[in-house]
């Protein structure tokens, strides 16, 4: 059985015809479109006899009533190893065209396939192929239009928070992309803004977050809500570990501030990790918890600008 994806490739690279290279077992393959640009990208591998199961897929339905209950079977050590070649060849092959290839898109497959080589593996394959895309949920939010007309009238006294909002929101729009070392930067943009007061490095940007009980107890609940995902609490205990600071709201501040200043630097030897253009999911947990933090951060400021208005507008009456 091989194991094939195939990505899409952005860019403006053209190409005569698809063109075939392999290395190593790893079988890639490059295809334009009718006008010659390189549109897709394939890559596959023969699975190992003792994988071959792993891929099994079912079509089933107990009942008329029931929908078709589709199990699609594969194996994630194989699929990130093709991923990565992915990677690789995008950094190589972007170089080598002067950046004519912008990027191939690895997160969202045109197509996932399972080919089958003999007739025992057709037996095991009710589902050949499948396409896939890697996106958060979407939340549809419904805005009145009071509200609106609210929000427009009493933006200027909300002055304060336009730029950390546009930090929170450019660092969304990352997150959601997952950029997170991106992300990542953005949302510490507004922490250090918030309880750095103008301090940026050393012990001083420390002594200023410990100073701050509203940090410390943003900080708190932080860690008690993600933590409370096992992923989530591994991924971050890793890097808990490798920066020597405490599971505590003060080690998570100092964490916080060690990565800032590690992801703004890159050394190939280094024994922590590093952030790279291609390992931005290693990241995911973090930059959620700073995330956190920040809606957190601006939602409190937010609430005490609405409570000094209510007041004059009490005062007035």
């Amino acid at each position: 059985m091989r194991y094939r994806i195939v990505a899409k490739a952005i860019g403006d690279v053209t190409i005569q015809g698809t063109i075939l290279a392999e290395r190593d077992g790893i079988l890639f393959e490059f295809i334009p479109d009718n006008l010659g640009k390189l549109s897709l990208v394939a890559i596959s591998i023969q699975v190992p006899q003792d994988k071959v199961q792993n891929f099994a897929s079912s079509i089933s339905q107990t009942g008329l009533d029931v929908p078709l209950s589709i199990t699609i079977g594969g194996d994630r050590e194989i699929h990130e190893r093709l991923v990565a070649e992915l990677q690789v060849l995008e950094a190589h092959l972007s170089f080598a065209t002067i950046s004519s290839l912008q990027n191939i898109d690895w997160n969202n497959l045109e197509q996932e396939e399972f080919i089958a080589e003999s007739s025992e593996e057709k037996n095991l394959l009710a589902v050949s192929g499948v396409s896939s895309k890697i996106e958060y949920p979407k939340t549809v939010f419904h805005v009145s239009p009071e509200s609106i007309s609210q929000l427009v009238d009493l933006m200027p006294l909300y002055d304060s928070l336009t730029i950390p909002k546009s930090f929170f929101q450019e660092g969304m729009n990352f997150f959601r992309n997952f950029q997170y070392i991106t992300a990542y930067y953005h949302f510490f943009f507004v922490i250090e803004d918030f309880y750095a007061d103008g301090k940026f490095s050393g012990r001083g940007v420390i002594d200023e977050f410990n100073k701050s009980r509203e940090f410390v107890g943003i900080a708190t609940n932080a860690l008690q809500q993600l933590f409370a995902d096992e992923r989530h609490r591994a991924n971050l205990l890793k890097f808990f570990i490798e920066e020597n600071c405490d599971v505590s709201p003060q080690g998570l501040q100092k964490l916080l501030f060690h990565l800032r200043g590690n992801l703004h630097h890159y050394h190939s030897k280094s024994p922590k990790t590093r952030g790279t253009p291609i390992n931005h999911k290693e990241y995911e947990s973090i930059a959620l918890i700073a995330m956190y933090i920040v809606r957190l951060a601006i939602g409190l400021r937010e609430a005490t600008i609405s409570t000094s208005i209510g007041n004059k507008i009490s005062g007035a009456a």
